[in-house]
Formats: structure tokens, sequence, C-alpha cells
């Protein structure tokens, strides 16, 4: 297999490599992204149809071991992961899929987790309509009465909560955000359970990180979605998908090796129809970085999707789907 370089892809037999296993490096693991909800549904016809929108999912969990850079939920980097001359499982977790319209409930899934050497990173939690919105690795927005609360964070630190539904007295049909790897999912107003224009809550911002060489945003939470004529929410930044307009309108999905949560489905309040979906959440990545001031040995790797880049300090290996990985 050729590798790219600063000096272009050449074959592996070109280089010259010091034959030492190294004995750390540095990670990026971010789970899979939760769903974010469908529509509630009432099984009668017109003003009742299709009339509670859907919260967004939370991003999936974001552990960074970069030195610099910060781990989801505002947590300093994490310390570097000692290595040997084994082999090892590289899982990446499956985003969540968005709900469906359904009789007042969702199926609306959590993101699935992802790990590397026995650091994991939990699936985002999915997005709920009329009710509390689901933990994970960030939490999972929501829409009902006042008082219902944004899913919570995992343990250790690696997201923000899902924003819940504040104010007022009625509460609302309008979807908060999820929470993303770098903020909490933004909240909607309880004051609009029956008539008048909601925005939907916005959904929490990712996080930056370099271990790839360049900057890259991952981990943005789901936005929730409009009630009436008000303003769906917006993906937060990394890869979060956008929530849906009144109408009837899909949320959208998070992006693909981000760990986005996917975005809560808009009602459709003015009369009877199928409903709308929840966007699925974005799939999670694993990126493994090994100083060259360590070690020159190019590890053997499996799996569907897996880059190896070498720039003049580091060998960089990114897996957007499950492999393994082996120095020896």
């Amino acid at each position: 297999m050729g590798v790219s370089t600063p000096y272009g892809v050449q074959g592996l037999d070109q280089f010259k490599l010091v034959k030492a296993v190294p004995t750390t490096i540095e990670y990026l693991v971010i789970g899979g992204g939760g769903g974010g909800s469908g529509t509630g549904f009432d099984s009668g016809s017109g003003y009742g149809a299709h009339n509670a929108g859907g919260g967004g999912g939370g991003a999936g969990g974001y552990r960074n071991s970069v030195s610099g850079e910060t781990t989801g939920g505002g947590g300093n980097a994490e310390a570097v992961l000692s290595v040997g001359a084994a082999t090892y499982t590289v899982t990446v977790g499956a985003g969540g899929t968005g709900g469906s319209s359904a009789t007042q409930s969702t199926s609306t899934q959590d993101g699935s987790n992802s790990s590397f050497g026995g650091i994991t990173s939990t699936g985002g939690g999915g997005g709920v309509v009329d009710g509390n919105g689901r933990s994970g690795g960030s939490g999972g927005g929501t829409t009902g009465g006042v008082g219902s609360t944004g899913g919570s964070a995992s343990s250790p630190t690696q997201g923000y909560a899902g924003g819940g539904v504040v104010g007022g007295t009625s509460g609302t049909r309008a979807g908060s955000g999820g929470g993303g790897a770098g903020a909490v999912g933004a909240n909607v107003s309880g004051n609009n359970y029956d008539m008048g224009a909601a925005n939907g809550g916005n959904g929490g911002a990712g996080l930056s990180s370099s271990i790839t060489g360049s900057a890259v945003s991952r981990g943005g939470g789901g936005g929730g979605s409009a009630h009436a004529g008000g303003t769906a929410g917006t993906g937060g930044t990394g890869g979060g998908g956008g929530g849906g307009n009144n109408g009837g309108v899909n949320g959208t999905a998070g992006t693909a090796n981000t760990g986005g949560g996917g975005g809560g489905a808009g009602v459709n309040r003015n009369g009877a129809g199928t409903g709308a979906n929840g966007g699925n959440g974005g799939s999670g990545v694993v990126v493994i970085r090994q100083a060259i001031s360590q070690s020159r040995l190019i590890a053997t790797t499996t799996g569907s999707s897996v880059t190896t880049t070498m720039t003049a300090t580091h060998i960089i290996y990114q897996f957007n789907a499950s492999g393994s990985i082996a120095w020896s």
C-alpha cells in the first residue's frame, strides 16, 4: 500500500524505517452521534395531527489526548496512551437512527460507542419528543412541558447536555438542541404550547482538533425543530444536522465521521399527514497519531476505511470504520 508523505505517495519499501515500536501515541476517539427525534403524532386529523416537533440528537462522546487541545465537555487533554508490540482493535461507532413519526413517541436511537486501547467514547443521546432527552456522550434535546430537560452527558467528561424547555407556563411544540462536544444545546421557551411561532434550539458547538495536521471541527449537536412560523435550530459546528421547519420537514443527518447529532423533525401543525423523521446521527471516528521522534515504524492496519498519512513529524492513522492496528 502506498503512503502519502510530504514528498508524494511512495511505496513502503522506499523508506528506511527504524524498527522500533512506539511507546506512546496520541488519539482522538469520537462516538456516533444520536439520532434526532421524529414528530409526535396524534391519530386524529386537523390541528392535532403531527403537532409536536423533535429534539436534536446529541453529539458522540469526544475524547482527545493532543496537548494544548481540549476533550469534550471542557476537560483538558487526556493522557497519551501507552502502546507496545501488539494488535489493538479499533471500533468506530455508527450514528443513531433518526426517529420516525409515531403515536406520541419515537424510535430514536442513541449513537454507538467508539473505542481503542481501553479508551471508550459513548454514543450521543437521541432526541426526544414530549419527554426528557436521552443521555449520551452529549445529551439529546427535547420538546414538551415546562421543565423537560435535555439528556445529560456521560462520564468521564466527553461532551455537554442537550437543551431543555425553560420559562413560561404552557410548554412548547418546538425542539431544543442536542448537546455538542464544546457547548450545551440551546433551550426553547415554554410559552407557546398551543399557538404561535417558536424557534428551535441550535445544536451545541463541536470542537476543533489538528491531530491530522489540519484543523477540523467535529462533535456538533443536532438542531431542534421549529413550530408554526418559527425558524428551525441549526446544527452545531462540527457536523451537527439542522432541525426541520414547520410543514413536516425532516431533520438533517449529522455528517459522517464527525459524531454529529441528527436534527429534530419539523412539526406538521396545520393538518394530517405522515409526519416527519428525525435526521440520523453521523458516524464516529478514531484518529491515532504516532511521533516520528519515537518511531518511524508504520503500523499494520486492517479495515474498510483507513488512511495512513506521514508528515515531517508524525504518522497518522484515521479510521472511518472499524478495524485494527498493530506494531511488531
